[in-house]
């Protein structure tokens, strides 16, 4: 078992701990050798945890999940700020905290690359790895990704589930130029929390 660090939004660590997340997307991130038509017709899904691209019926690269296999360890960073000796964290923070004279707004911030492994305080066991296109999401792995169910089980909720998807998608990855439009192929990481 290994531990590796993923880097978490503050509306994420929050579905997290409301027990609403057990699901994370992340890009693969191709070899710069791999055109665009090699990604749709050559990588495929073999095994399940990793992508292998093919040639003439023999794999000539194989990718596996940065972030883990099955039985792997992430521990969460988040922006936190310093409290004496302890951490408070941006998750924690309402909007009013973030407003002028609120706690969040004064303290000096780090950001979430920097926390180092010890003020971390969420650590997932990966319990499931796939490779799939971002748009191939369905209704239950949208939920799964911590999105609240607004009208359950309907239509409409499902659709309103999805809109609210792409605009978390968007807000975290569009500047990075892999927005939904785009339809990058991720990393499914389904997780559990163990502390």
């Amino acid at each position: 078992m290994k531990e590796r660090p993923i880097i978490m939004s503050a509306d994420s660590v929050r579905a997290i701990l409301d027990g609403r997340k057990t699901q994370t997307r992340r890009v693969v991130k191709f070899p710069v050798w791999v055109s665009e038509d090699d990604k749709l017709k050559l990588f495929i899904q073999k095994p399940p945890t990793g992508l292998a691209l093919y040639e003439n019926g023999r794999p000539v690269k194989r990718m596996t999940c940065p972030y883990g296999q099955v039985g792997d360890r992430l521990w969460v960073r988040e922006t936190f700020t310093h409290a004496g000796r302890d951490y408070e964290f941006f998750a924690d923070a309402t909007e009013k905290d973030q407003l002028p004279g609120g706690w969040w707004y004064k303290r000096p911030k780090t950001p979430s690359i920097f926390m180092p492994r010890w003020a971390s305080r969420i650590t997932l066991e990966i319990t499931g790895i796939r490779v799939e296109r971002l748009q191939d999401i369905n209704t239950e792995d949208i939920y799964n990704e911590g999105i609240i169910k607004s009208i359950p089980d309907t239509l409409e909720g499902a659709t309103l589930a999805r809109f609210g998807a792409i605009s978390l998608w968007d807000k975290l990855n569009l500047k990075r130029g892999f927005g939904w439009d785009s339809n990058p192929w991720v990393w499914v990481i389904s997780f559990k929390v163990v502390k």
